[in-house]
């Protein structure tokens, strides 16, 4: 079936076997559960319900709907911006193509952030992310730590917009600052030795690497992607003023590439960074970096 002809469905069920048909396509063969994905979001219910309800009939809206998602999705458009959310962290986030999508592996960059503040005792934590995006990370620190205050860059003014929307869908507002900047460009003085944290998800795909992404993951913003040649341009600056903003007892928290664990670690240490510590993800490869302030007691 072509994925530009309507389906004659009437019931969950008949609508889960076309969409699986449409997504099993060649080039579309790993992601079969984005149908159920998308059914759900559609039908406002959990992926553990989906088969409880497979004989009910679809409405009328609700098949238009379907089919044009699936469209959508079959010329490789994310789902997360079919939807407009993506989950993080057990929350709905708005997305859209002016931001990076939410990705699992981000969720350690949180709970390292987490575990840090609470092993500390800080109970008003003072936070820096660079690069906010949709503002997952610092929407979630607020919301899980309700006295810290979170200042939260983007270059992008269209990516601010949609994690000031982030901040008000979880009554964040109160507790995050947004600021239109370029790196610590237009952060004031009043703000030096301030940050208990900075943390960041920065661009680290390198160029040459960035042309080799699938289609869908090329809709997503290349300035959040694509960290130059060697996909440290933007940490190397990062991690190089980190120190200026940063408490004495400060730390920086930075997501990586699996393979740009030595090169980061070399970067925190000839910042003059210690305890420098490299985290894995759940896929045992090397993603998270911590450096701290303050040397080894």
């Amino acid at each position: 079936m072509s994925p530009t002809e309507a389906p004659v469905v009437e019931t969950v069920g008949e609508a889960l076997v076309w969409g699986e048909n449409q997504l099993g396509l060649p080039h579309h063969s790993s992601y079969v559960n984005e149908a159920h994905e998308i059914l759900c979001w559609i039908l406002k219910i959990k992926p553990t319900d989906l088969f409880l309800r497979i004989q009910n009939r679809l409405t009328a809206r609700d098949k238009i709907r379907f089919f044009d998602m699936m469209n959508r999705r079959v010329r490789q458009e994310p789902v997360a911006y079919i939807t407009g959310e993506k989950n993080f962290f057990g929350r709905d986030f708005i997305v859209d193509p002016s931001v990076l999508i939410p990705r699992p592996e981000t969720e350690l960059l949180v709970d390292q952030a987490l575990t840090h503040v609470r092993k500390r005792g800080i109970e008003a934590p003072r936070v820096l992310e660079i690069g906010t995006g949709s503002g997952c990370i610092a929407v979630t620190l607020a919301h899980e730590m309700p006295r810290a205050h979170i200042v939260a860059i983007d270059i992008s003014e269209e990516a601010l917009r949609v994690a000031s929307r982030n901040a008000a869908r979880f009554k964040t507002e109160s507790n995050v600052t947004f600021l239109h900047s370029d790196l610590y460009g237009k952060l004031g003085p009043e703000w030096e030795g301030d940050f208990d944290m900075i943390i960041s998800n920065p661009p680290y795909v390198s160029t040459e690497v960035y042309h080799t992404l699938e289609a869908e993951v090329r809709r997503e913003p290349r300035l959040a992607l694509d960290g130059g040649p060697d996909g440290l341009g933007l940490i190397r600056p990062l991690v190089q003023h980190a120190k200026r903003y940063l408490s004495p007892s400060g730390i920086l928290l930075l997501e990586m590439g699996y393979d740009q664990a030595l090169s980061v670690r070399r970067i925190l240490e000839e910042n003059h960074f210690f305890q420098i510590e490299i985290i894995k993800d759940y896929a045992q490869h090397d993603r998270i970096a911590k450096g701290e302030m303050n040397g080894p007691v």
